[in-house]
């Protein structure tokens, strides 16, 4: 499930559908954003993360955050199923914070994980090399 259907949570279905997820949800306020999710791919699509709970009650196996908003984050542990994954991947402020349960994290045995890019760690096309 990817919470958050903007330009980067659209860039994380796709790349989710192409590392062969069998079936991605999407959750986001904005229902234009939920229609381009399905255009692209998702299997469900939902308003509020409580609604995607409803129809999948254990919870889902990975929660990708893609808003940034401690809040909505608080609410994406909540939808991860024991044994699963949190990724927190969207830039939020350095004074944010969050509370989740550490109790819940280790008797569910739940990863969470944080991944961040941006252009400037990469370096130009130009100076890469090729070992041939």
């Amino acid at each position: 499930m990817i919470v958050g259907a903007g330009t980067m949570g659209l860039l994380l279905l796709q790349l989710a559908l192409h590392g062969r997820a069998s079936r991605v949800a999407m959750v986001d306020v904005n229902m234009q954003r939920l229609a381009r999710a399905e255009q692209l791919g998702a299997t469900r699509t939902y308003r509020d993360i409580q609604q995607a709970l409803a129809d999948v009650p254990l919870g889902f196996n990975c929660v990708i955050d893609a808003t940034g908003v401690p809040a909505v984050i608080e609410h994406a542990f909540m939808a991860v199923k024991r044994g699963g994954k949190l990724m927190v991947f969207e830039v939020t402020s350095h004074e944010a914070r969050i509370s989740l349960s550490p109790f819940r994290i280790y008797n569910d045995e739940i990863t969470i994980i944080g991944s961040m890019g941006f252009s400037s760690h990469f370096k130009p096309p130009s100076t890469l090399s090729v070992v041939a």
